[in-house]
């Protein structure tokens, strides 16, 4: 029985973005939950590309403001059970950088994350960060042993941005633990 249209397009899990401002520094776990918003689950490419493609430009987002992409049954939280024993791959493009497209370089992020390239469900979703003085791409994994270095690898190539050859990874439980995000990275590609 051939394929419908509708099925041909459809997501083999259903995703989710929300987004959140945090209205002050070193807000609670719970003050973080109560401005945390879930905006759209998409389950097929076209709904996934108009949310992704119809977002406000992230160069005028606020400071202090992330957008998430993850799947539906993970919460974007380190906390939540899928992304506790994990980590992130972040690089980030300093504020003002007009040589960059941020849209472009999240469109592909998303991309990367929905199309199921990576084995066993190692991605559990995306983040785009708005900070005071860079902006902050990451892609977060449930797991942080060496199976994740193709995750960095692979997202490293598919953005392709030659100037920001540094992409690190970091545990979820670091975060958790507090410090500077750089200074505990276990994993970098240069």
């Amino acid at each position: 029985m051939p394929c419908s249209m509708e099925s041909q397009y459809l997501l083999q899990t259903p995703w989710t973005i929300w987004y959140d401002c945090k209205a002050k520094k070193n807000a609670s776990t719970e003050e973080w939950q109560n401005n945390l918003h879930k905006v759209v689950t998409v389950t097929d490419v076209p709904t996934m590309l108009y949310a992704v493609e119809n977002i406000e430009p992230l160069a005028d987002w606020p400071v202090s403001s992330n957008i998430h992409f993850f799947r539906d049954d993970i919460q974007p939280a380190w906390e939540d059970k899928y992304n506790i024993g994990g980590g992130k791959w972040v690089f980030e493009i300093m504020k003002g950088d007009e040589g960059v497209d941020l849209q472009q370089v999240w469109k592909k992020t998303v991309l990367f994350c929905a199309s199921e390239c990576i084995p066993e469900e190692l991605i559990c979703g995306a983040v785009f960060s708005a900070r005071k003085y860079v902006n902050r791409f990451a892609i977060w994994t449930n797991l942080k042993d060496s199976s994740v270095l193709d995750i960095g690898k692979q997202w490293r190539e598919l953005v392709n941005l030659e100037n920001y050859p540094s992409y690190f990874f970091r545990s979820h439980q670091d975060n958790l633990e507090g410090g500077q995000y750089w200074t505990k990275n276990i994993y970098s590609l240069e």
